[in-house]
């Protein structure tokens, strides 16, 4: 690459890393994903890997000090650190005693297993990119293999590494890789939740993601992670239904990357607000996109345990309230942050409002109101994934158009009016208490939420309207 060397000293970062092995006397390389972006992007990011020759950690500190960044040991035995600026860059650091093609071939992938020695970098002579095990060859072919045959032994978590690096870059898996993750899924079971989690959620944040957890499933990652989707295969819905619950939830995650992918086309007038809204961090790397994909693979989990026959047709009456249960199991074997875990486990839960919804003759502003307060934290969430179920389930197309344009009159409703009500109560709780003398408690909370709905509703609005309507409330 011609602009190697550009590219590279252009960076703050590498030349600073570069001044401290001068002032320390220690070799530094860039290793890993950054050196592989590079090559395919020709780009730098703001997450960088370096080897140091000799003791890492007294490096990372000297580093941290000249970037004026923030400095943490991440394994003082292995001598790894990580030198963090909030919102500019994330570096981390190990050192090594051997040499550094030995460390570059224990890596996970040959596409991550090279190196450049920054001295060459910013002195005469060419830029060198060590790459033993012709990483960059599987660069050229879009190809992922793992660096040893003890690749996956060594740390199990490659096996969703291997699958989110598929996703990200594009590139197909090799097939003595695939071999390995088919035989090695279950020791993902030894890898901590939280490892696990982290690997999922930038997965579900990706336009693949549909794709790549269907791959997961055809090498067993899948049910490794969630056992009760292996049972839902062969589980027919009937009805409505032309496909097991297993294919449907699949689509239902496929309709959701439409709809999500599609913003401006599917909610005319209002696609920079919801994209906005759906690319807020619920917690680190899961946006509410990934939420809302996840929540549809998991919508109709309840039907498994509840049908019953009824005139020869299958119902399940009180799915979503079992739904909602298998959701909270899956956030807790996640450990899923308690916002992330309302937010799945509400969705579940509520995923079959709209169709209750869309039965009716006329759609009150009442019945609205009442929707978005339900659904408070996750209502928006709750129109894709409702419109993904009917997305993924065959029906006539006019009830399809006339399922859209309901949830496209939500949605209007929502930013027009929902939103736009004054967010200061017209009365206080202590002010209710102390025109009607009523002690705190949930029946200040009651007169409260029936005041906002009055006042959403138009039926007051003024303070003392809103006094004459509790007064026909309170006992």
């Amino acid at each position: 690459m011609d602009n190697l060397r550009d590219i590279l000293k252009s960076s703050e970062i590498i030349r600073t890393a570069f001044d401290t092995s001068k002032g320390l006397g220690q070799k530094v390389y860039l290793v890993g994903g950054v050196v592989r972006d590079i090559l395919i992007n020709s780009s730098l990011g703001s997450d960088f890997d370096f080897v140091v020759e000799g003791e890492g950690v007294p490096f990372a500190r000297r580093f941290a000090e000249k970037a004026l960044g923030s400095f943490f040991i991440m394994d003082d035995e292995r001598d790894t650190s990580r030198v963090v600026s909030k919102n500019k860059f994330q570096a981390d650091f190990s050192g090594i005693r051997g040499i550094i093609k030995e460390d570059l071939m224990l890596r996970d992938f040959t596409i991550n297993s090279m190196a450049i020695p920054l001295d060459l970098v910013f002195e005469e002579g060419t830029v060198e990119v060590l790459d033993p095990l012709n990483g960059r060859k599987d660069i050229e072919e879009k190809i992922l293999r793992v660096s040893s045959l003890d690749s996956i032994h060594q740390d199990p978590l490659r096996i969703m590494r291997a699958f989110r690096l598929s996703s990200s870059l594009g590139f197909s898996i090799d097939e003595e890789l695939l071999k390995m993750i088919k035989r090695d899924s279950e020791e993902l079971n030894t890898v901590s939740a939280e490892r696990v989690r982290s690997e999922l959620f930038m997965i579900l944040e990706m336009p693949r993601a549909p794709k790549t957890l269907e791959d997961m499933d055809k090498t067993g990652v899948l049910k490794t992670i969630f056992p009760d989707v292996e049972k839902w295969k062969g589980f027919f819905q009937g009805g409505w239904h032309a496909h097991d619950l297993f294919d449907h939830s699949m689509k239902a995650v496929y309709a959701a990357e439409e709809v999500l992918g599609h913003l401006n086309r599917n909610f005319p007038g209002y696609g920079k607000e919801i994209e906005d809204y759906m690319t807020e961090e619920i917690e680190a790397f899961l946006t509410r996109k990934g939420l809302v994909k996840l929540a549809s693979l998991f919508h109709d989990s309840g039907k498994l345990y509840t049908r019953t026959i009824v005139y020869g047709r299958g119902r399940f009456l009180g799915h979503e309230k079992k739904g909602e249960e298998i959701s909270a199991e899956v956030a807790k074997r996640l450990k899923l942050s308690r916002r992330a875990q309302t937010a799945v486990t509400g969705l579940t839960a509520s995923h079959m409002r709209i169709l209750g919804l869309s039965k009716l003759k006329k759609i009150t502003t009442r019945a609205k109101y009442r929707f978005f307060r339900d659904a408070e934290g996750y209502a928006i969430d709750l129109l894709i994934l409702s419109l993904a179920d009917a997305m993924a389930t065959p029906v006539e197309g006019k009830r399809l158009d006339e399922f859209k344009g309901l949830i496209n009159g939500l949605v209007r409703y929502y930013f027009e009016e929902f939103i736009a009500a004054p967010q200061a109560p017209l009365l206080t709780g202590e002010d209710i208490m102390k025109l009607f003398g009523i002690p705190e408690g949930k029946e200040i909370g009651r007169l409260m939420e029936a005041l906002r709905e009055a006042e959403a509703l138009g039926k007051v609005s003024d303070k003392k309207q809103a006094v004459g309507y509790l007064r026909k409330l309170v006992p």
